[in-house]
């Protein structure tokens, strides 16, 4: 993981190292007495959705027997969506023509990791191939598994408790329903808070228009749909969008 050999592996260590700071805290909860992690990197997102819609950066952390992927959050530090594969339910590993790293489970996931380093990138495939190729037949869950954000145990599909430490989970519609009545606050509620308060400045600008807009620009504009519409189609499709937003991962009950 660390190297010390020319300028740029230097660097490259001293990138490894500062990540490796940020998240120790949020391994030693994850990782297993016996485990033992073997590289680490940054990357962007495991889906288009994170990495446009949500900005998500991952901490792309290899173990000695799965891969777990660490939401960060603006300032680098681990927040609480996090998600693992076993090694032996990854089916394909490969770079891909866009820079990115593309993984493929069993089960049919699909995981793309954008904006890895090319060093770093051509690693995590040929680690990956490895791992997976030595743990092949080994009996593991075949898809990629949400961790509970309390006890950290693997969570296939969405539950609405915690097996292992029987907690509960927020159900998405209270976020969708706050989302519903003004445009944003089911995101802000969960701690999306610059994607919120882009969601609010849309909405309010979308009703000035709708409110003023005859007045100032003297044309009907919005006005040629009535109010009912445009809330639907403002606070409406807000709420589906903060739906989907919360159905991206598993929440802590105190949030959504």
């Amino acid at each position: 993981m660390f190297r010390e050999g020319n300028g740029r592996e230097r660097r490259r260590s001293r990138r490894h190292f500062k990540l490796l700071k940020r998240v120790d805290g949020t391994l030693r909860e994850l990782v297993q007495p016996n485990e033992k992690v073997v590289f680490l990197t940054r990357a962007w997102g495991l889906s288009f959705w994170e990495q446009w819609v949500l900005g998500w950066r991952r901490a792309v952390v290899l173990t000695d027997c799965r891969a777990i992927f660490l939401q960060l959050d603006a300032g680098r530090r681990p927040a609480f969506l996090h998600r693992q594969v076993a090694y032996g339910a990854i089916a394909t590993a490969s770079g891909g023509r866009r820079g990115e790293v593309q993984v493929g489970t069993r089960g049919g996931d699909k995981l793309k990791l954008r904006g890895i380093r090319r060093v770093d990138r051509v690693a995590v495939v040929e680690r990956l191939r490895n791992a997976a190729k030595a743990n092949r037949g080994a009996q593991a869950a075949l898809e990629t598994e949400t961790l509970c954000p309390y006890c950290h145990k693997g969570l296939s599909g969405r539950p609405r408790s915690c097996p292992s430490c029987l907690k509960d989970f927020r159900k998405g519609w209270l976020s969708a329903l706050s989302s519903l009545l003004i445009p944003g606050l089911g995101d802000y509620r969960v701690g999306y808070r610059a994607f919120a308060v882009l969601e609010l400045l849309t909405a309010v600008a979308i009703w000035a228009a709708y409110l003023v807009g005859p007045g100032v620009w003297g044309m009907p504009g919005l006005h040629v749909l009535g109010p009912e519409w445009v809330f639907t189609a403002v606070h409406g499709g807000d709420a589906v969008l903060t739906w989907r937003v919360v159905r991206s991962g598993i929440f802590l009950s105190g949030m959504a």
